[in-house]
C-alpha cells in the first residue's frame, strides 16, 4: 500500500509540476540585503558618502543641495555601481558630519595635543538671531608647528563672565583636558573678558579662571582691536575729511582701467595684495527714476 501509493503518486503530473514551481521560484532571502557581511561595493559607497560629507563641510556648502545630489550622480555616472548605491541627502550627510567626521576629528586633535600645555581663546559672533561662542585652543606640534583648532562651539544668549567660565571649564572636562595645562587666555579687550584696558576687577573671565586654577595664566588681548581703536580716534582729529580722501582715491582708479592694472603690478612687486573694490556714493538719478 505504501510503496505502491508512492509510485502511483510520482507517476502523476502533480508532483512534477510542484518540483518545477519550486525550482523556478526565488528564495525570500534574495529580496533582503545581508547587513552582517557587507560587500566590497557597500564599503566603496559608504566611503563615497563620507568623502562627500567632508567636501560639504570643508567648503561650507548648504545641506539643502544634497537632496538632489543622489539623483544627479546617478544621471551623470550611469555606468557607475557606486553612484547607483550612493544615497546621501541632507539628513544623512548631516549625520555623517556630526556623528562620524566630527568625533574622529576631535579624536585626532586630542591625540595630537596629548598632555602638553595649550592656550584658550574665545570670541562671540552673531549668526542672525543666534549668538555663537567658539572655544579655540592653540598648541605646538613638532611636525607642523603652531596648531590652532576649534575645540567646542555653543550658543549662549547671555554673555556673562560666569557663563563663559562655565563653558570653558565644562568643554575642557568633557574632552579630558586639565585647566592646569592652560598657559594663556586670549580674548578681546571687553571688560567682561579681561577687565578693561587696565585688566582690573574681579567679575571678568580672566580673574574667574585664575580662581579655579593654580597655574599662572597670561592675559592676551587683541592687538588688532587696539590698533583699530587708535586709528579711529586719530582719524577723528584729522583736519580733513578722511571719507572724502578715500572716495577721491577710488574715483581716480575707477575712471581708467589702466590705472587699476598699474596699481596691481605695483602691488605685486611689493608683495602686497590689493583689493580693487571701488567705493562711491550712490547715484541719485537711480532713485529719481
Amino acid at each position: 500500500m505504501g510503496k505502491t501509493a508512492i509510485s502511483a503518486h510520482n507517476a502523476t503530473t502533480k508532483p512534477k509540476n510542484m518540483a518545477r514551481s519550486i525550482a523556478s521560484n526565488q528564495s525570500m532571502k534574495q529580496f533582503f540585503k545581508n547587513r552582517t557581511t557587507p560587500a566590497n561595493l557597500d564599503h566603496k559607497a559608504a566611503a563615497a558618502e563620507g568623502a562627500w560629507a567632508l567636501h560639504t563641510a570643508k567648503h561650507y556648502q548648504s545641506l539643502l543641495s544634497n537632496d538632489c545630489t543622489t539623483n544627479l550622480n546617478k544621471a551623470i555616472f550611469t555606468d557607475s555601481d557606486i553612484a547607483k548605491k550612493f544615497t546621501s541627502a541632507r539628513t544623512k550627510t548631516a549625520s555623517i558630519i556630526t556623528g562620524v567626521l566630527a568625533p574622529f576629528a576631535r579624536k585626532l586633535l586630542l591625540s595630537e595635543l596629548g598632555e602638553q600645555p595649550f592656550s584658550v581663546s574665545i570670541d562671540a559672533s552673531n549668526h542672525n538671531e543666534v549668538k555663537l561662542f567658539p572655544l579655540v585652543i592653540s598648541f605646538f606640534s613638532a611636525k607642523v608647528g603652531v596648531r590652532v583648532r576649534i575645540l567646542d562651539l555653543r550658543s549662549m544668549p547671555c554673555e556673562t563672565s560666569q557663563q563663559i567660565v562655565s563653558f570653558i571649564c565644562s568643554s575642557l572636562e568633557e574632552n579630558g583636558l586639565r585647566l592646569e595645562n592652560v598657559t594663556s587666555f586670549c580674548a578681546d579687550n571687553a571688560p567682561v573678558n579681561l577687565g578693561g584696558r587696565q585688566q582690573t576687577g574681579k567679575n571678568n573671565v580672566f580673574n574667574r579662571l585664575l580662581e579655579k586654577t593654580s597655574a599662572r595664566l597670561i592675559p592676551i588681548g587683541y592687538p588688532v582691536h587696539i590698533l583699530h581703536n587708535a586709528a579711529e580716534k586719530r582719524a577723528e582729529r584729522l583736519t580733513v575729511d578722511d571719507e572724502t580722501i578715500v572716495l577721491k582715491i577710488c574715483s581716480h582708479f575707477k575712471s581708467l582701467t589702466s590705472r587699476v592694472q598699474n596699481l596691481k603690478q605695483f602691488s605685486e612687486q611689493l608683495g602686497i595684495p590689493v583689493h580693487c573694490t571701488s567705493y562711491s556714493h550712490a547715484n541719485t538719478m537711480d532713485y529719481i527714476r
